[in-house]
């Protein structure tokens, strides 16, 4: 199952409130998240355009994989959340299509969670199954 999560703030959140937000949107435990999260920001920078970051949440035995993506006005974070055992081939592939800088330019544009479905659909429709 791939699930898809959107939060709207004023700036973009430390890791640390973001492993919170993702254990919460994830239903994951709070500590592992932020361990993972930082050990994978201690090997260099998440860093996928100048205003935007890509943390990763690589844990084994996860029911539910997805991305949340937080929309910081200016900065933005797309978090992978995905089985380090067995990642989702549907969420591989929705994340190769959005790493094209055309398609980083139409996220930023995303202001909802309903807009961001939308979106992520729309992307899926490229995805080779």
């Amino acid at each position: 199952m791939v699930k898809i999560k959107f939060l709207s703030m004023m700036a973009l959140p430390t890791i640390s409130a973001m492993a919170e937000i993702v254990a919460d949107q994830f239903n994951l435990n709070n500590k592992d998240v932020l361990a993972v999260m930082q050990a994978r920001e201690a090997l260099g920078s998440t860093a996928i355009a100048e205003d935007m970051i890509m943390p990763h949440v690589e844990l084994p035995n996860l029911a539910v994989q997805g991305l949340s993506f937080i929309n910081a006005q200016s900065k933005y974070a797309l978090i992978l959340v995905i089985d380090s055992q067995n990642p989702n081939n549907q969420l591989i592939g929705i994340l190769g299509e959005l790493l094209q800088s055309e398609m980083l330019i139409k996220l930023k544009q995303v202001t909802s969670q309903q807009a961001l479905e939308k979106f992520i659909k729309e992307v899926s429709l490229n995805v080779i199954r």
